[in-house]
């Protein structure tokens, strides 16, 4: 649980990262 918890919040930290190097 808490692997898939880490990989979920890195995924968020790199969602978040493109969107703000694309805006």
């Amino acid at each position: 649980m808490d692997q898939a918890f880490a990989l979920f919040v890195i995924g968020r930290a790199l969602l978040v990262s493109a969107q703000s190097i694309h805006a």
